[in-house]
Parts: structure tokens; C-alpha cells; sequence
């Protein structure tokens, strides 16, 4: 039986579920804490379903990849593969035929609900129920078929016991929205069992609050003009376009960040780190920095599990270019339901190829100027992932294509020095608080960048000020912040993913 209470992230009925975890947790024997850990994530599972038939779908996503999973690790450590225990350093060679064949059956039938679902959306006249899919389903997948790829690699041990497979898998915090965990990382701190420390419930604290600030300052209130620019995109201009995908630029950093800081603010009061996965990305001065810098988990699992797979960088730059396209559209495929998707995910593969053919142009003519140089850099590769995000958030690509050339052939500059922003359904007084949120976001990243993190400036004052701060971080949000008839997994861009 489904639940009545649905446990959704970010309303009050899951904070206090939160709090109940914590207290169980430290009051049960360390040895036993991966146990509460297993029971609340299957709780929560339970809550966010829909309906029984996506609880099955993800009980055989576990139980497949975990039979597997046995089945890699007794094959890589048998005599015929030349090794008689995982060793650990990765450098197993190529393993047995047996051996390539249980990792790729077990790949395909762990990704298969994923892919089979993605392909379904590009046969004409085949609808599928999202009813039918399991939340979480391709931040899940990627684990499974990373740990699979681990194991069979000799980077990892598999899991003997099912049930801590099964907590890796479903660690509630994470398994909606990510970050994407690779197994070495995550797995001895699930299980190990962590004391209780003040000082991790109150980072944990501060790190949801960030989360907070970025959804409800910034990425709700911008995504209020995205939605009406591109969602009656008709009766708008290029001005009103290059205004809404600069605000998409930031709705999705913000929204993406915001989930994110508050899914490590939940593991982080259990005394569990969860990997980072944005680095301040509108700094890169080139659009393969932006992705080392944006949603690192997936642009790594990529490049670990499909770029050097194929090939990587070892058979020569024509190879190596049709690798990265073919990356960026499985990123794009992974992404959405959609050819816009594929296309959005060609021009970051496209953008990247040209970043390296044109560098000695570049050069001459901003290399004599480093300072100027940097800065020219940062504002195109801002633009250009700015462009590639149109085709992202429209319906098609000849909708992102339309608003895209309008951009430039009917651009409408005064809209942005009259009062037509006004009309945009936000009032000036809304306005001030999305602009001024973004410059508070502008400095934290900015002085992060230089080295210096604000978290830490906070965390080493006095208690009374520290609260002081604190507490008007929670009153600025409370009064000015933007929220929706419903506040849930389903309002974070991340967990539409």
C-alpha cells in the first residue's frame, strides 16, 4: 500500500520525517545505523510513488544489478581472467569473453527501463504513462551501471550483503535529484555508522538554507519570466528572448545548485558527504571547462563510462571528435524526452570541437592582453551556453531556432529602458529582490573563485551573530521569497531529469 502522507523535499511533513531519522539513527548501535539509513530510504520511496508498479520496476533495477554485480566479481576474480582476487588498482587488463558479456548483459538489462522508456517518446503515435516510471529512475540507472562497469574493472568490491546494496542504490536524500554517487565514495559511509557531531547538523543547516535562497530567490522568481517568454513565445521579441534565456541561465544554475546544496544539507546531518557538482561553471573560459564545472557527477560518468570506453583521447583527433558528439547526445538523451535534447547536447559537442580548431586565432588576437583575454572568454562561453540552453527550455527546435534569430534580427534593445520588463508578470519590487539575490549569488561564487568561502566566514564568528545571520537568511526568504501552490520534487528542473 502506497502511504497517505507523500514525503515531497522541501515541505513540512518531510522535515520533520528528517528529523525523526536523525534521532533514530544516533540512538541505534553504529553498527546498526546503515539499518535506519535502509528503512527511512525505503519509506521514503514508498511515499514518492505513485503507484505499486513502479515500486516493482525498482525493486528488479536492484535486485538485477545486484545479481550481476555477484556474477562480475566471481568471474573477474576466477583463474581464466588471470587474477584470484579483485587487486584494486583498476589495471586488470581487458578480463575474460565471459566476462565482457555478463558486464554487458548486465548493463543492458539495468538500463534498459531507462532507455526503453526515452526511445518510446520518438516512435510516432506511442504514448507510455509516466505513472508507469520509477521516481528517480535516471539518476538510479547511472549508479547501478557505474558500479557494474567498477566491479567489473577491479575498482570495487561488490556488495555481498543485498540489503546495503539496496541503501546505496535508494539513500533518500540523493535518489531524486542526485548528485550522482560512484560507489567508493558513498558506500563505506553509508554503512560505517557516524557519531553524532553538532557541528554536521549545522552544516547540514546552512547548506539547506543556501538551497533555499537559490530556489526561492532566484530560480522561482526568474523562472516566472522564463515561463511566460517561452511559453507564449508568439507575441514576444528578440529582446524579450535574449532577456528570457540569460534568466534560464540562471534559473537552471540556481534550481540545479539549490537542489543539490540541500540534498548534501540532508546526508550531511548523518555525517555523510555527498559529492559536489557544480564549481561556480559561469566562470569557464571555454565550454569544455564549463562542463568540468557543471553537474560534475554526470559529465564525469560520462567521460569514465562512454568517452575513454570508446576511445577517449587514444585514436587520433578525428576519432576523438566523433566520441565527443557521440557523448553529448547520449548527455542529451539522458536529459529529455525530444530531438531539441539531442540537438542542445550536438552543439556543446560542436561547441567544444570548435574551441579546439580556432584556439591560435584567439590567441593572436586577445593573447596579448591575459586580463582582457580571461574576461572575453567568460562573457562568450556565458553566451554561447546561454544560446545552446534556448533549444533546452523550448518545445522544438524550430522554436529555439525561431527565438534564437530574433535575437539578432529583431533585438528591441529599449525593452530593457522603458517600462516593458514591468509587464513581464513581475512587479518592480520583484524585480529588485531577483536582481539583488543574483548579485548576492554573484559575490558568494565570486569570492569562491578567489579562494575564500563565505560558509567559513560565517561558521568562525561569534555565536550571537552567526544566529543573527542566520535568522535573517530564514526571515528574507520567509517574506520575499517566491512559492508555488505546491512545493515539491516536481517544482526542481533536476527532478523532472
Amino acid at each position: 500500500m502506497i502511504p497517505a502522507i507523500s514525503l515531497r523535499y522541501g515541505t513540512l511533513a518531510f522535515y520533520i520525517f528528517l528529523a525523526a531519522c536523525c534521532v533514530l539513527y544516533y540512538c541505534f548501535p553504529k553498527k546498526l545505523r546503515w539499518a535506519v539509513l535502509l528503512a527511512a530510504s525505503c519509506f521514503f520511496y514508498v511515499s514518492v510513488s505513485a503507484a505499486p508498479l513502479q515500486l516493482v520496476w525498482f525493486a528488479a533495477s536492484i535486485a538485477v544489478s545486484y545479481l550481476f554485480s555477484r556474477l562480475l566479481e566471481r568471474q573477474a576474480a576466477g583463474p581464466e581472467n588471470g587474477r584470484t582476487e579483485i587487486d584494486g588498482t583498476g589495471n586488470v587488463g581487458t578480463g575474460s569473453a565471459k566476462g565482457r558479456v555478463l558486464l554487458t548483459l548486465g548493463i543492458v538489462l539495468t538500463a534498459l527501463p531507462l532507455a526503453g522508456t526515452k526511445c518510446l517518446y520518438f516512435i510516432p503515435g506511442v504514448t507510455f504513462s509516466g505513472l508507469l516510471l520509477p521516481a528517480g529512475l535516471s539518476f538510479y540507472t547511472l549508479q547501478a551501471v557505474s558500479y557494474l562497469a567498477d566491479i567489473a574493472k577491479g575498482r570495487i568490491r561488490a556488495e555481498k550483503n543485498p540489503l546495503r546494496y539496496a541503501l546505496y542504490i535508494s539513500f533518500f536524500p540523493q535518489i531524486i535529484q542526485g548528485p550522482i554517487p560512484r560507489f567508493n565514495r558513498l558506500g563505506a559511509q553509508l554503512y560505517e555508522g557516524h557519531a553524532f557531531d553538532m557541528e554536521n547538523i549545522m552544516q547540514g543547516i546552512r547548506l539547506t538554507l543556501w538551497g533555499f535562497f537559490l530556489k526561492l530567490m532566484i530560480a522561482d522568481k526568474a523562472g516566472i519570466v522564463v515561463n511566460e517568454v517561452f511559453d507564449h513565445y508568439q507575441v514576444y521579441n528578440g529582446g524579450f528572448y535574449l532577456l528570457a534565456a540569460l534568466l534560464y541561465s540562471i534559473q537552471l544554475y540556481a534550481d540545479f545548485q539549490a537542489c543539490v546544496k540541500m540534498s548534501q544539507g540532508m546526508a550531511r546531518c548523518f555525517g555523510i558527504t555527498l559529492d559536489e557538482n557544480f564549481a561556480r561553471p559561469y566562470f569557464a573560459q571555454s565550454v569544455k571547462e564549463f562542463w568540468r564545472r557543471w553537474h560534475i557527477t554526470l559529465s564525469t560518468w560520462l567521460r569514465d563510462y562512454i568517452y575513454i570506453p570508446l576511445g577517449g583521447n587514444r585514436k587520433g583527433k578525428a576519432a576523438r571528435y566523433l566520441f565527443l558528439l557521440i557523448t553529448f547526445l547520449v548527455s542529451g538523451f539522458w536529459h529529455g524526452n525530444g530531438v531539441h535534447f539531442l540537438f542542445w547536447g550536438l552543439l556543446h559537442a560542436l561547441f567544444q570541437i570548435l574551441g579546439e580548431i580556432v584556439p591560435a586565432l584567439w590567441k593572436r588576437l586577445f593573447g596579448k592582453v591575459p586580463a582582457v583575454s580571461a574576461g572575453i572568454r567568460r562573457i562568450l562561453t556565458f553566451l554561447l551556453v546561454s544560446a545552446a540552453w534556448i533549444f533546452f527550455r523550448a518545445d522544438s527546435i524550430r522554436q529555439g531556432a525561431f527565438m534564437l534569430r530574433s535575437i539578432f534580427t529583431d533585438p528591441s534593445p529599449w525593452i530593457f529602458l522603458n517600462d516593458s520588463l514591468f509587464w513581464l508578470i513581475m512587479d518592480g519590487k520583484e524585480w529588485i529582490v531577483l536582481l539583488l539575490s543574483v548579485a548576492v549569488l554573484f559575490f558568494v561564487s565570486f569570492a569562491k573563485e578567489r579562494g575564500h568561502a563565505v560558509s567559513s566566514w560565517v561558521q568562525t564568528r561569534r555565536l550571537p551573530l552567526r544566529w543573527l545571520i542566520y535568522l535573517c537568511v530564514i526571515w528574507a526568504i520567509w517574506i520575499f521569497g517566491s512559492y508555488g501552490t505546491g512545493f515539491s520534487t516536481g517544482d526542481f528542473i533536476y527532478g523532472g531529469f
